[in-house]
């Protein structure tokens, strides 16, 4: 008797270039079903079109954070129609260990989708610290070039080949099997995160592990 949307509330929003105002909310209302979105919040202050889909098109939206919870409160949709539900993670498989390695690792995972990541302002933070130390490196897992920035050409510009590393062939939509994303989570000393914004939650989540 529940429905739940596991997709961003901009997929049933009304959108310019195309039409997407999708609800599920007439079959979910002449079932007597409840219906739930699971979404994240990717903007501040949230497009009207956002706020009108979490207030009319779902009986409950479900936010990853608490700073989404208060954001949507604050623009008016009502307090008990927003519930934060935290992300789970194994402990068995994320959790820190000691990496016998050579120098410090400082490393990002992200899209390179849009400019929402900033990866440029990492890069140029962190051409300040290799001014400071020999034998630090920074590895950021994304495309080089995919629909956002070009990172390799920032990489020669900042003069900071073969210290700033990306994986080879690396695609959005390629994942690590989970235990190969645990290794490389664990294999950072330092995570850094220059996200302009940030709905998932998740950063502190990696740092952690």
């Amino acid at each position: 008797d529940i429905f739940i949307a596991l997709r961003d509330a901009w997929i049933y929003c009304r959108r310019p270039w195309g039409p997407s105002d999708f609800s599920f909310k007439p079959i979910t209302d002449q079932t007597g079903t409840k219906s739930i979105i699971y979404t994240p919040t990717q903007a501040h202050p949230l497009p009207p079109e956002y706020l009108d889909c979490l207030n009319h098109k779902f009986d409950i939206a479900w936010v990853m954070t608490n700073w989404s919870r208060r954001a949507c409160i604050a623009q008016g949709i009502p307090e008990h129609k927003i519930r934060t539900l935290w992300h789970g993670f194994d402990p068995e498989l994320y959790h820190p260990r000691n990496v016998d390695q050579k120098g410090k690792l400082i490393g990002y995972v992200g899209m390179n989708l849009g400019y929402r990541k900033a990866f440029p302002l990492l890069m140029m933070a962190f051409k300040q610290l290799t001014l400071k130390r020999d034998d630090a490196y920074l590895y950021i897992h994304t495309e080089q070039r995919g629909q956002g920035y070009t990172l390799d050409s920032h990489n020669i510009a900042l003069g900071l080949k073969g210290r700033v590393l990306f994986p080879a062939g690396q695609h959005r939509n390629w994942a690590l099997p989970e235990y190969a994303f645990a290794n490389l989570l664990q294999t950072f000393d330092v995570y850094a995160t220059t996200a302009y914004s940030e709905g998932f939650g998740i950063p502190p989540l990696q740092a952690a592990a």
